[in-house]
C-alpha cells in the first residue's frame, strides 16, 4: 500500500475532521439544521418518486462528507519522514483494519435493528478509516520503538568491544 498524497494533504485532513466534529458538536447541542433546496429520493403511500426538489436539511450529509473527505486525506498521505519500514505496517494495519472490521459488521448485523441499526451502519462509514489510524500508528510506534532500543543495544555493544 502506497500513500498517495503529501504529507501537507494530512494538515488538510485533520483540518476537516475537527471542521466536521465542531459542526456535528454544534448541530447535537443546539439542534440547528442547514437547509437548502437538493435533489432526493422521496417514496411515499408505495410509490417512489426519483431526484425530487424539496427543502431539507442536509447538515447530516455534509458532516459526513467532511469526515470521509479528512479521514480519507489522513489515512492516504505520507509520513513527515517516510521510512521504508511504513510499506509494511501500513499492509499490517490494513489486514488488521479488515479483519476487526468484518467482525465489528457481522456483530451489528445480527444483533441490532431499527434506528440503532440506521446509526451503527453510518457510523461504519468512517469506522474502517478510524481503525486503520488506530492500528497504523500504533504499529508505528511499536516499530520505532523497538529499532531505537535496538540501536541503543547496538552502541552499547560497540562501546563494550
Amino acid at each position: 500500500m502506497k500513500a498517495v498524497f503529501s504529507h501537507k494533504c494530512k494538515i488538510a485532513g485533520i483540518l476537516l475532521v475537527v471542521a466536521a466534529t465542531c459542526i456535528t458538536v454544534f448541530f447535537v447541542v443546539y439542534r440547528v439544521g442547514i437547509s437548502g433546496e437538493g435533489l432526493s429520493v422521496l417514496l411515499s403511500a408505495g410509490e417512489a418518486k426519483f431526484f425530487e426538489i424539496q427543502k431539507n436539511s442536509f447538515a447530516d450529509e455534509m458532516i459526513l462528507l467532511l469526515f470521509i473527505g479528512g479521514f480519507t486525506l489522513i489515512v492516504f498521505s505520507k509520513e513527515k519522514k517516510e521510512l521504508k519500514i511504513l510499506k509494511t505496517i501500513r499492509i499490517k494495519a490494513l489486514f488488521k483494519t479488515i479483519l476487526v472490521y468484518t467482525v465489528w459488521m457481522a456483530v451489528v448485523v445480527l444483533f441490532s435493528s431499527g434506528k440503532k441499526f440506521m446509526i451503527l451502519l453510518t457510523f461504519n462509514m468512517i469506522l474502517p478509516h478510524i481503525l486503520y489510524l488506530a492500528f497504523f500508528y500504533h504499529t508505528k510506534s511499536k516499530e520505532l520503538k523497538r529499532r531505537r532500543l535496538h540501536k541503543i543495544q547496538w552502541k552499547i555493544l560497540k562501546s563494550i568491544s
